[in-house]
Order: structure tokens, then sequence, then C-alpha cells
């Protein structure tokens, strides 16, 4: 965390003594790799910065790639063909010891996006009770699996007493909890938002008080962070801050903007999106400090994924995450 402060200084020397930045004639580039197929709600800070002219004020021209999955996602970023992946943490933590480098500098998510749920009617209210269960999953290399896995030792259930099945998401998964091939499902807040639109009624699975562990943000690698592009992530940080405030205070705006990029979604209507976007935003970081960890959680979690994964080796909390790009962003819109 050291060099990326002195190199934050060098490159706030660089604007203040050259004029580079914003103001040159030459605007930064960045490729944002979602971890996501296709445009959803869970990208809107990208949408609002865009159709808002966030990223415009800062020079920058950000591009936003999707991908299925998070890993896919966090490989690109690693193999230099994006700059940023907009990830959970769990395949940087798989992949660190494999030579992955790199941080997660700023934090979307206040909590974990994961939730098991179950239709309303079911008599499954606690994870003691997924005991012989079938949970579906979008994919057999869903994050979901170790958040589910990490809540059943919490309960004293053992793990591999509950099946996980890949159901896919939208009509797929409804099709699976209709017919009882699943009993339960263990998605994150988007792909649900879309399930209740549809007509299916389902009910978040306590946690016994104990929250929803996990999140993430957006990740670059290290060469990326101590490169020639830091100047592009304290600015494209500066566009999140401010697309986040104005989600806050625009949510109805903020919609207008999504649908500019996913037009189909205006299909549902405006109250039924701004439904969604509430369940959505009841994970993302959405009032001051913007985009800043809290490295204690972070740490608690990381420690608690790698048992339950087996992973012997992952990132310290100084090497996952770093606040300097946050804080200074943070700083500048307030």
């Amino acid at each position: 965390m050291r060099k990326r402060a002195l190199i934050a200084l060098v490159a706030l020397v660089c604007l203040v003594a050259t004029g580079c930045g914003a103001g040159g004639s030459e605007a930064g580039t960045l490729v944002v790799q979602s971890g996501n197929p296709a445009a959803n709600l869970s990208n809107i800070d990208l949408y609002v910065a865009q159709k808002e002219g966030f990223f415009d004020d800062e020079g920058l021209d950000v591009s936003v790639r999707y991908s299925n999955g998070a890993t896919l996602a966090a490989q690109l970023v690693a193999s230099g063909k994006a700059d940023v992946a907009s990830i959970t943490f769990e395949p940087i933590v798989d992949a660190y010891s494999k030579g992955v480098k790199g941080s997660f500098f700023w934090a979307k998510y206040k909590q974990g996006i994961y939730s098991v749920q179950v239709p309303e009617n079911s008599p499954i209210r606690s994870f003691a009770d997924l005991k012989g269960k079938t949970v579906g999953v979008a994919s057999l290399t869903s994050s979901a699996i170790p958040f589910t896995k990490i809540n059943l030792r919490r309960a004293g259930v053992p793990t591999d007493s509950v099946t996980f099945q890949p159901t896919g998401l939208g009509g797929p998964a409804k099709t699976a909890v209709q017919s009882g091939d699943v009993q339960a499902l263990a998605l994150w807040s988007d792909p649900y938002s879309t399930l209740a639109q549809d007509g299916l009624r389902l009910r978040t699975v306590e946690q016994g008080g104990v929250g929803r562990p996990g999140g993430g943000g957006y990740f670059a690698s290290d060469k990326v962070l101590d490169g020639d592009k830091r100047s592009d992530l304290e600015k494209y940080a500066k566009a999140l801050a401010k697309a986040d405030a104005f989600i806050a205070k625009n949510p109805q705006k903020a919609i207008e903007d999504y649908w500019a990029v996913n037009p189909s979604a205006k299909s549902v209507g405006m109250q039924s999106t701004l439904t969604s976007l509430k369940a959505v935003l009841g994970d993302f970081v959405t009032s001051p400090p913007y985009g800043v960890f809290d490295p204690d959680e972070v740490e608690s979690y990381v420690k608690q994924y790698a048992d339950v994964q087996g992973v012997d080796d992952p990132p310290s909390v100084d090497q996952l995450i770093t606040n300097d790009v946050a804080e200074q962003a943070d700083r500048s819109v307030r």
C-alpha cells in the first residue's frame, strides 16, 4: 500500500506541474470486464457514469464488456486483455497463489451479494434445514456455493449433506423450483429480482444474525495499479463516486440510463425496476465513504472462504485490497 501511495503522489505532482490528465488533449481509456454475461442492474453504476457524463468529465473513455462468470473476468484482467474486473473476491483468492497478482481498489458491495432463498411456503427456515436438500446454483463454479457452505458450517451442517445442482438463471431456475428438482436457490440480488418479476415468490433463509459475508468490487492487476494507467484508475474512481451518489438521489433517472444500455429491460416498467434496483442497492455502497473497504471484514471473510474451499495460501488483506484510490476519490467529491 505504501508503494501505491507514493505512486499516487507522483501522479498528483504530474497533474499540477504539467496539466496531464482529464484536462489534456488525450483521453484515457479503460476496458472494464464484468463477471455478468450481459447488461444488468448490477452494473448500473457504470451505465450512470457513462450516460451522465461522469467518465467524460474525467477525460475517460470506458468500455464495458461481459463474460460468463467472475473467474473468466479475472483471467482476462490477469492476462492484460482488460484493465478492470467487476467481480467478487472469490476468484482472486483462488488464483492468487497461482500467479494472479493485483488488488481490489474500489468496494462496490458493502456485503456479500449471495443469499439462499426458498419458496414462500417452504418448511426450510434456516441453514440447518438444508441438510439432505438440493440447492440450485447458476453453475457449479458459482461463488454462491462456498457462500452456502460457510453458512452450513456455521449451522453445524456437513457441507457434503447438501447437493448443488446447476439450474442457470431466469426461466430454467424458476422451473427447477416449481418442479421440486431443487428445494432452494443460491443466487445473487439481480437474478432474484428477475425471478420476482416473473412471478416466483421466494423468501431469504435466515443466517442467524451473522450478516452476509463477502463482497468485492473493482479489481486491477498490479501492472495497471502500479503503471501508466494508475491515473486513469483514479479518475475512474472519482466518476464512480459521483455515480453512486447520483443513483441514491435519482433512482428513476438512473434506471433510464440503464434502459438506454439495455432497452429490452424497459418492458417490465419503472415501478417493477425500482423494486429490483432497491434490492440490488441493498448490497451496494451508496453513501460516503464511497468505495472504501473494511479490512477487518475482508480478512474475516477470506479466512472463512479459504477454509471451506481448501485454499492453502490465500492473499493477505493488504495484498487483496487497497483503499488508496478510493479514499482519494471520496475526498475529491465531498
